[in-house]
């Protein structure tokens, strides 16, 4: 079987389950970050809240320019296991050790445990990366079907938002329901040794179970050139300054807030709605000159966890409808970039014969490296 036979029919449910189920890694690191990073680090470590916003902006930085870079390596790697596992493989451990250690800091002052918390983000991020890209790189090597590249999308949508908000829940419904509440740090590291067990399970689980895959996965295009950093960034200015990618890059950045806004529009007129129901049911109790404020701590659970879980829904529903959208743009800049490997250049707006009439557009120029037949 030739390497592009292997990857032409209908990809298996359960390939879609093995690839899709690695996004609960970033999903589960996306949850953490998101909603308690701050919290435990400002609140029960006692870290001041600026500090612990500049290391986790410092670790934004630093994964903004890792992420290109592991990208570029990986497209480029050779290897007897491809050129993606191998970067698989590799994080699984590293990301799952670090994000282990974020949940138990050691008990030191202020300027200790703002690099402590500063090298660990940038890792984890930096790790994930090594983890994520390559991974999610698979997706159109897996199947040249468009329909089932938007299945592998919504399997691993399912599986990310699953991940993440079911930690959440846990956390809320279990976890910070003890005398100290949410500033329980026994709570926080249980949390981590779970979630940190859980990121391992699941990189593995999709690294071995697309492993089989890997003499059908695509190989690098050969150029000659040696890979350097110098190579990157030159080939990244040579794609910024197309003026086509320029207005394909306005356009998507336009066009995402748009329809985000209107899931995040949703999201919060339920929080709104939540919010109102538990105002509702509060109960108030009068003690002398103290009044308190009491809710049944099982409603709160079963609010929070579909408060949770309803706009991951909503929001994975709505990614999955624009799934095949992007995945007809993706294919077309993959084409434009494995056009410029090969010929040195990017297609010419047309052909034209000898009176300057044109003949075939730049479309036709880029059929034969685009996966999906015509």
């Amino acid at each position: 079987m030739t390497q592009t036979e292997g990857a032409t029919g209908k990809a298996p449910v359960w390939l879609k389950l093995a690839h899709g189920s690695g996004a609960a890694a970033f999903g589960i690191k996306n949850g953490g970050f998101d909603y308690f990073l701050l919290l435990f680090y400002g609140t029960v470590i006692g870290l001041e809240p600026g500090l612990v916003g500049l290391a986790i902006l410092i670790a934004l930085v630093v994964d903004a320019i890792s992420d290109p870079l592991v990208g570029y390596w990986s497209d480029n790697f050779r290897s007897r296991w491809g050129r993606r596992h191998p970067f698989m493989y590799a994080a699984a451990l590293p990301v799952a050790l670090s994000y282990f250690l974020l949940w138990n800091p050691p008990d030191w002052g202020q300027t200790g445990l703002f690099v402590y918390l500063t090298v660990l983000a940038v890792l984890i991020r930096t790790f994930i990366t090594f983890y994520e890209t390559p991974s999610s790189a698979l997706r159109p090597e897996l199947t040249t079907d468009y329909a089932d590249r938007t299945s592998l999308q919504a399997y691993r949508l399912l599986f990310g938002w699953s991940a993440g908000t079911g930690m959440s829940v846990v956390m809320f419904g279990v976890l910070l329901t003890g005398p100290l509440g949410m500033r329980d740090p026994d709570a926080y590291a249980t949390y981590g040794i779970i979630a940190s067990l859980l990121i391992f399970a699941t990189i593995m689980m999709s690294a071995l179970g697309t492993h089989s895959r890997i003499p059908y996965l695509h190989q690098p295009v050969e150029t000659g050139e040696r890979y350097s950093v110098g190579r990157i960034f030159r080939e990244m200015l040579q794609t910024l300054s197309e003026k086509s990618f320029i207005a394909l890059f306005l356009a998507t950045m336009l066009a995402v807030p748009a329809g985000e806004g209107q899931v995040g529009k949703s999201t919060r007129s339920y929080f709104t709605r939540l919010a109102n129901s538990l105002e509702k049911r509060l109960q108030p109790k009068r003690d002398g000159a103290t009044v308190t404020l009491e809710v049944g701590l099982e409603f709160t659970n079963t609010a929070i966890a579909v408060g949770l879980l309803l706009p991951a829904v909503q929001q994975a529903r709505e990614a999955a409808r624009r799934a095949q959208s992007k995945n007809n743009m993706k294919q077309m800049l993959l084409a434009f970039h494995n056009y410029h490997d090969r010929y040195g250049h990017f297609p010419a707006q047309a052909n034209y014969d000898n009176n300057g009439k044109p003949l075939l557009s730049w479309r036709v120029h880029i059929l034969p490296l685009i996966d999906q037949q015509a």
